[in-house]
């Protein structure tokens, strides 16, 4: 196959000595790339040639777009060396980061931390782990909340749940408040280098009406936007701690009377002890993390999640342990 279909670049020990080019040198790293994504081109239409009508089928298919995937995701045209690609800047939405478990991605658990590879969704009610989920790392949080709140029902009914505001944007999160449920998160910030925020505004949803700090007034559109008069706006003495625009805009979520009311919960010394109570979901997967481990032990989220639940199962039966002797 190499040798007829001209892949030169795996003759060698490696593909970096096959190369055999100075790294430090940014014309011989363009010319090199130029050469690995012709030879990736090569390789596809000789696939494609000698498999003829199986080239459409799988596996050869799934080969075929794993070639062109991981070829493509990682490169654009490079405008500043007379044609060819270049590698892009940034990853590639969706970025396909293993060969032997396509279902792996890049993700973060927050803006420091990377993850690579699964994330671990537990739904725990008196340290008794109730559901698992298992999702690629780059999913949000949102996916799999709707499931989570479905396993901890068959146990018995949901009257209170605290959570990550990962889980906030969840459409089920708004339906079991809207249901009665009571909802502990912390609502989404707003960046507003020192200007007013969301918060320093009086928002009325009932009545589609909002009022500024300095008092005026302004309609809540369809769309949820809000916009107050340009006129008022120029005037008005503390402009310089609500905005640098023309006029103040701000937008209403949809379910902004939760947020309204997680708001005035974490201003509270009481709100705030309520939401550190889901902490305890930290402890419970970092005692999972001692059952499981922290890598993932198969490939796929399929198997992934049954050994969640199998370490989740573990836990469980150490915590009735502990309360049996505590009993």
């Amino acid at each position: 196959v190499i040798e007829g279909a001209g892949l030169s670049v795996l003759e060698g020990r490696s593909i970096k000595a096959a190369l055999d080019i100075d790294l430090g040198d940014d014309a011989e790293r363009h010319e090199a790339l130029q050469r690995i994504v012709a030879e990736a081109e090569l390789l596809g239409a000789w696939v494609q040639q000698h498999t003829q009508e199986n080239a459409t089928k799988s596996p050869v298919s799934d080969a075929l777009e794993l070639l062109r995937r991981t070829t493509e995701q990682d490169i654009e045209p490079d405008p500043t060396k007379g044609g060819g690609v270049r590698i892009r800047e940034g990853v590639a939405v969706d970025r396909l980061i293993s060969i032997s478990d396509p279902e792996m991605r890049h993700g973060r658990k927050s803006r420091s931390k990377t993850i690579k590879g699964y994330k671990r969704h537990i739904i725990i009610a008196n340290r008794i782990v109730l559901g698992t989920a298992v999702e690629p790392a780059n999913r949000p949080e949102r996916e799999p909340t709707a499931r989570l709140f479905e396993a901890a029902r068959l146990h018995g009914q949901i009257v209170s749940a605290q959570f990550d505001r990962g889980y906030l944007s969840s459409p089920e999160v708004a339906k079991m408040w809207k249901d009665g449920v009571e909802i502990h998160s912390r609502a989404w910030g707003t960046s507003t280098s020192g200007k007013f925020d969301k918060s320093d505004f009086q928002i009325s949803v009932d009545t589609g009406v909002v009022a500024c700090p300095a008092g005026k007034l302004a309609r809540i559109t369809r769309s949820g936007s809000v916009a107050f008069e340009e006129d008022d706006c120029r005037r008005c003495p503390i402009k310089p701690h609500c905005t640098d625009s023309r006029r103040r805009t701000l937008r209403v979520h949809e379910n902004e009377k939760l947020l309204i009311e997680l708001r005035a919960a974490a201003a509270r010394p009481e709100g705030r002890a309520t939401y550190r109570n889901r902490t305890c979901v930290e402890h419970r997967l970092a005692r999972i993390t001692a059952v499981q481990g922290d890598k993932a032990r198969y490939r796929g989220v399929r198997k992934n999640e049954f050994d969640l639940n199998r370490a989740a199962a573990v836990v469980n039966l150490q915590e009735l342990s502990r309360l049996r002797r505590a009993s």
